[in-house]
């Protein structure tokens, strides 16, 4: 397997190609938007890091200890308010959630309104259906401040922000990232973008970090006619 500590010169152009064609989306994914792979240890403290970078971005306290959960659930909704997002049941948004069933929320930017349902029934209940709309709320946010955001980052800066990392502490390596956030979180509500926008557009539209020629190329920095020549040697 292709090693990153170890000098690219030093590595042969097979093992680099074949470690970029063995890769999975979710591998891709994390190092498109973070520079860093799961064979690398540092990429869960990078997760916190960013964590706290993003929740002070969007003015949202680090913690929500000594909060109150409906003190938080009154935060966010002024937030809301404030920004104009309006918050509707999920039984008010059409056909969305009918027809996207495994959805826990949603945000409408042609309308500035988010879907989702309260449940305060226990204290664990309460606090998912706050962290769904928290994540919403972000979107809307990101909408009014960071218009041109693409879809990664919109959605990298919505999970990061609600999530839970210090559990992701005990796993050897990187593989619960790529499990928990990467593989069963983000890469499905980035694929669901780009199947809406394919569907708009009538042609399958392609996320371009989705392809070992993207990495070959611009983080390999290997020429892509000697790509194909390692290639085509290795099918004779």
């Amino acid at each position: 397997m292709f090693k990153p500590e170890l000098p690219i010169e030093s590595i042969k152009l097979q093992e680099i190609i074949d470690f970029r064609f063995n890769q999975i989306s979710a591998e891709r994914l994390a190092e498109y938007i973070t520079g860093m792979r799961f064979d690398n240890p540092d990429i869960v403290e990078r997760l916190i890091t960013d964590q706290k970078i993003f929740r002070a971005k969007y003015h949202l306290p680090l913690t929500t200890e000594g909060f109150g959960i409906t003190n938080y659930d009154r935060f966010l909704r002024r937030i809301a308010k404030e920004n104009d997002v309006l918050i509707k049941n999920t039984s008010d948004c059409g056909i969305f959630f009918t027809e996207n069933s495994n959805a826990g929320g949603v945000y409408f930017k042609e309308t500035n309104q988010i879907g989702v349902d309260i449940d305060d029934a226990n204290y664990e209940s309460y606090g998912k259906s706050l962290s769904v709309m928290q994540h919403e709320l972000i979107h809307a946010l990101q909408r009014k401040y960071y218009p041109r955001m693409p879809i990664e980052i919109r959605e990298y800066e919505a999970y990061i922000a609600c999530g839970n990392f210090d559990s992701l502490k005990d796993y050897s390596g990187a593989q619960g990232v790529l499990s928990i956030f990467f593989s069963n979180y983000l890469l499905g509500s980035i694929n669901h973008w780009y199947k809406e926008e394919s569907d708009k557009k009538g042609a399958e539209v392609k996320p371009e970090w989705d392809s070992p020629y993207y990495f070959l190329e611009k983080i390999d920095k290997l020429d892509p006619a000697k790509i194909e020549d390692v290639r085509l040697s290795k099918s004779e």
